[in-house]
C-alpha cells in the first residue's frame, strides 16, 4: 500500500515543529489512559478489561465466528513492540522484528503490502528506489510463517523481481496483497516505465517467498499508479482495481476494476465514470476494496475537484455494474483535503471506512485527523464513528503531509487501525490503535509498534490484516528497515 506523498515545501521545518508538539501531547495522553468512545469512563493502562486487544477478522481470512475478545491493556511508548526487557512483562507478547533492510544508502521505500494466506502464512512485498532516479525502483517479496511465540517464526530472504540499473527503468509505486485459500498470497502491482508498455499485474508470493505466475490484467497510462486487491472467502471471487492516471490535456483520471467471478476474469469496469481527479491532488487515485458475504464489492477511493480533495465509494453486486458513487469524506466546496489513504474493510455484514483529512480553515487549519465511518452492509449506510480523543497527527499543508494507514473491522464490529507517519522531521512512528470492550462499551487503546530515524523524504508505510483469532499482522517500512509485528498467544 502506498500513501499520499508529495515533495515537502521548503518551509516544512516549521510545519514539523508544530507536528512534533502536537504529537507529544497526543501520545502522552494515550500512554496514561484509554478512553471510552462516548467520552465517559477512563481506565488505567494496567487495568484489565473485557476484551478486544488483538481484535479483527479481515475479509481475506473470512470466518464469521467471533471468539471471545482477549484481555486488553495499553503498553504505550515506554513498551514499544521493538524493545526488549519491557517495563510491563505482559507487553512481551507484543513483538516486532526486522524483515529486511534497504539494499543501499540514500534511497527510500516506495510502497509496501502484506497479506495472510489461508494457512496462516505471511506474504510481504515492497519496492525501494534504485538510486538512479526517483522514478525507478526494485520490487522485493518474502514469505514466512509466524511462530507461536516471539522466539520462533522464520523470515525467508527476500527475492528481487526485475531489478533495474538503467536510468528510466521500471517503477513499482503501488502494491496490494491478499491471501489465497491455500499457502500463497496474491499480489497486485503496476510496472511502469516511460516510453514502454505500462501494465497492471497480478502474481502469487509462494511459501518460499518467490513471486510467480505474473500476468498482465491491463495497460495503464502513467507512472505512480495506485492499486488495490480483495478476495471474498465465501465464493472465492477476487478483484483488482487501479488508477488510470490522466495524461496531458486535462483528461480525467478513472478507477478501473476487473473482477474474477467463479474463476472467470471479467472485463474492465469504470467505478468513477467522469469524476474529475487531478493527478497532483492529495487524494487522487488512492483506492481500497472489500467484498461482503454476498459478493457485493465496495470500492472506496480518493478524488478531487477544484480546491478540494474528497473520498467516494461505490458498490457492485455480483455480475453487475458499479452504482453511482457516493461522496463520504468532504465535498466540492469546503476547501479541505479528505479521502487521503482510504481504507475499507468488511467482515460478514460489519464494515468500516477510514481516511485522513487535512483541515482547511479556522483555528484547526492544517491539522491532520483520521475519520472513521462504520455500518452494517445489510441494513445501514456509513455513519461517522464517535472517537475520543480524536487522533490528530500534527500539522500539514496541501503537499507536505506523508502518512500511511490501514483500517480493519472484526466480526464483532470492533475497529483496528495501523498508522505510519512522521512525528518530526527526523523521526517516524508506527502505531496500532484498536477498540476493546469495557462493560460492553467500545474503548480505544493505542500502542507504539516502532519508532525510528527517517528523513523528510522517507515514506513511512504500513499495512495490516487481522486473522480469525483477532490477532493483528502488521507490516511496515520505517527509515531503512522493513518490519513485521504481531501479538503472540
Amino acid at each position: 500500500m502506498a500513501p499520499f506523498r508529495s515533495k515537502p515545501l521548503p518551509a516544512c521545518s516549521a510545519v514539523f515543529g508544530l507536528l512534533s508538539a502536537l504529537l507529544t501531547v497526543h501520545c502522552t495522553e494515550l500512554d496514561q489512559r484509554a478512553v471510552v468512545a462516548d467520552g465517559g469512563t477512563t481506565v488505567e493502562p494496567d487495568a484489565e478489561v473485557d476484551g478486544g486487544a488483538d481484535v479483527g477478522t479481515e475479509a481475506e481470512t473470512g470466518p464469521d465466528a467471533t471468539p471471545p475478545p482477549p484481555i486488553d491493556f495499553v503498553c504505550g511508548d515506554k513498551d514499544e513492540w521493538t524493545k526488549r526487557g519491557r517495563s510491563n512483562a505482559a507487553c512481551e507478547t507484543r513483538f516486532a522484528q526486522e524483515v529486511a533492510k534497504l539494499s543501499r544508502d540514500g534511497v527510500s521505500f516506495r510502497a509496501l503490502a502484506l497479506g495472510r494466506s489461508g494457512t496462516g502464512r505471511i506474504g510481504m512485498a515492497w519496492s525501494e528506489e534504485t538510486g538512479i532516479d526517483v522514478d525507478t525502483s526494485v520490487l522485493r517479496t518474502t514469505s514466512f510463517m509466524p511462530g507461536a511465540s516471539a522466539a520462533t517464526g522464520t523470515v525467508i530472504p527476500d527475492s528481487v523481481l526485475y531489478p533495474s540499473s538503467q536510468f528510466d527503468g521500471p517503477g513499482y509505486d503501488g502494491l496490494a496483497a491478499v491471501g489465497s485459500a491455500g499457502d500463497d498470497v496474491f499480489l497486485a502491482f503496476p510496472e511502469t516505465q516511460e516510453g514502454v508498455s505500462n501494465t497492471i499485474n497480478e502474481g502469487s508470493i509462494t511459501s518460499v517467498g518467490q513471486l510467480i505466475g505474473v500476468t498482465s490484467l491491463a495497460k495503464t497510462v502513467r507512472r505512480h499508479t495506485q492499486v488495490a486487491i480483495a478476495r471474498n472467502t465465501i465464493n472465492d471471487d477476487r478483484a483488482v482495481s487501479w488508477y488510470d492516471r490522466p495524461g496531458s490535456g486535462g483528461v480525467d483520471g478513472r478507477i478501473l476494476v476487473r473482477v474474477r467471478e467463479a474463476g472467470v476474469l471479467g472485463p474492465e469496469q469504470s467505478v468513477t465514470g467522469n469524476d474529475t481527479s487531478s493527478a497532483d491532488a492529495p487524494a487522487a487515485g488512492k483506492q481500497s476494496l472489500a467484498f461482503d458475504r454476498n459478493g457485493v464489492l465496495t470500492v472506496l477511493y480518493g478524488t478531487s475537484a477544484m480546491s478540494s480533495s474528497f473520498g467516494r465509494y461505490s458498490r457492485r453486486s455480483r455480475g453487475d455494474i458499479f452504482a453511482t458513487p457516493t461522496t463520504l469524506f468532504g465535498n466540492f466546496s469546503d476547501g479541505s483535503h479528505q479521502g487521503l489513504a482510504p481504507s475499507v474493510s468488511i467482515v460478514g455484514t460489519a464494515a468500516v471506512m477510514g481516511a485522513f483529512k487535512i483541515e482547511a480553515a479556522g483555528g484547526t487549519a492544517g491539522q491532520v485527523k483520521y475519520s472513521l465511518y462504520t455500518y452494517d452492509t445489510a441494513t445501514t449506510d456509513p455513519a461517522p464513528l464517535a472517537q475520543s480523543p480524536d487522533p490528530i497527527y500534527g500539522s500539514s499543508k496541501y503537499n507536505t503531509f506523508s502518512a500511511s494507514a490501514r483500517t480493519r473491522i472484526d466480526a464483532g464490529g470492533l475497529v483496528h487501525m495501523a498508522f505510519a507517519y512522521h512525528s518530526s522531521p527526523t523521526n517516524c512512528r508506527i502505531e496500532y490503535r484498536r477498540q476493546s470492550l469495557l462493560n460492553g462499551k467500545p474503548t480505544w487503546y493505542e500502542d507504539t509498534v516502532a519508532t525510528g530515524t527517517c528523513t523528510a523524504d522517507d515514506l513511512p508505510l504500513v499495512d495490516m490484516v487481522i486473522d480469525e483469532n483477532r490477532r493483528p499482522h502488521i507490516g511496515y517500512a520505517l527509515g531503512t528497515s522493513i518490519g513485521y509485528a504481531t501479538i503472540y498467544p
